[in-house]
């Protein structure tokens, strides 16, 4: 019988004399233990132990302090009890390092990411979505606000979205929430305002749009933007445009030229087809009319080609805002 409990007491322990070693092994030599003991309570709590490692030795090579190690380790343990996801956290010490960002500044901005999440997990819990999704969706309104957008404008979306899926189905309300949540994030990392994100949204479901027609408006406005000298213009645009009855596939013939200082198009109603102006109605401010049948791109127009979904504006390609 002792021998039996023995036998059973080693299997358990087979795990953790493993995972000790995989600390002790992966972490320099003269790593202080409070440091060692750190790594293994985020390992403990379910965090992927490699990324833990190299994420801690990233630290040490950097000269982050004792302290400061920890603290980073706490921001993983913070985020995991809420349910996080903590990827975003550690690729976000990795861009600063990168970068060169004082280790203080890099805490900070890991901060700034934890506390997105939190905040986007918050909005997921009045849709009507399931817990994977619902991962998804926190991840895309938080890349919506560090691109940019601000919380009261995401909280409106949010709303909004309560509101529109209420009476769908389960998987109709998943769709439409991550079609409209993918296009706000387009618009956002263009640089589009966000009253004018909410703007478009609500245009959009005031005309009923469903996931597949909002997920061609952000296709349409991914292609359109790269050749706008303004994204908000282009933005405002669309959302004048849909107000006026265009469906999504008709919005490649709007453009920012189109669009009177006071607001609606001329005449008030939508362009024909072909993207011109209503017959008869003078041209728009600055006396240039759109192409016959065109883009809607005026011809002067010019600018960087830069992909919105890959170059948010103020960081390197695919990175946040701090």
């Amino acid at each position: 019988m002792k021998r039996l409990l023995l036998a059973v007491c080693f299997v358990f322990l087979i795990p953790f004399l493993s995972f000790a070693d995989e600390v002790d092994k992966g972490l320099p030599a003269d790593t202080p233990s409070r440091i060692k003991e750190s790594v293994r309570q985020v390992i403990d709590l379910g965090v992927e132990p490699n990324a833990v490692i190299k994420m801690t030795q990233s630290m040490i090579a950097d000269g982050f302090s004792e302290q400061q190690i920890i603290t980073g380790h706490e921001l993983l343990i913070k985020a995991k009890k809420q349910n996080l996801a903590e990827e975003p956290i550690i690729n976000k010490l990795h861009e600063g390092i990168a970068k060169n960002v004082g280790a203080e500044d890099i805490l900070q901005a890991m901060e700034k990411v934890r506390a997105r999440y939190d905040l986007a997990n918050t909005y997921t819990q009045n849709l009507k979505t399931d817990e994977a999704q619902a991962r998804v969706m926190a991840k895309q309104m938080a890349e919506c606000m560090a691109a940019g957008m601000d919380k009261g404008s995401m909280n409106k979306i949010t709303e909004m979205l309560q509101q529109k899926t209420k009476n769908s189905s389960k998987d109709e309300a998943l769709k439409l929430n991550e079609k409209t949540l993918e296009t706000a994030r387009t618009m956002a990392r263009s640089g589009v305002d966000s009253k004018d994100i909410v703007d478009v949204m609500s245009s959009a479901f005031k005309r009923n749009y469903n996931a597949g027609e909002m997920e061609k408006l952000g296709n349409t406005f991914t292609a359109q933007s790269r050749g706008s000298s303004s994204a908000s213009a282009l933005a405002r645009a669309y959302s004048d445009a849909i107000r006026n009855g265009a469906p999504p596939d008709k919005l490649v013939s709007y453009s920012p030229s189109m669009l009177p200082p006071e607001g609606g198009f001329t005449g008030g109603g939508s362009p024909p087809p072909a993207g011109g102006i209503a017959r008869g109605a003078p041209p728009p401010a600055g006396g240039r009319t759109p192409p016959p049948g065109g883009s809607g791109i005026s011809a002067g127009t010019s600018g960087a080609q830069i992909s919105p979904a890959s170059a948010p504006p103020g960081g390197a390609p695919g990175g946040e805002r701090k």
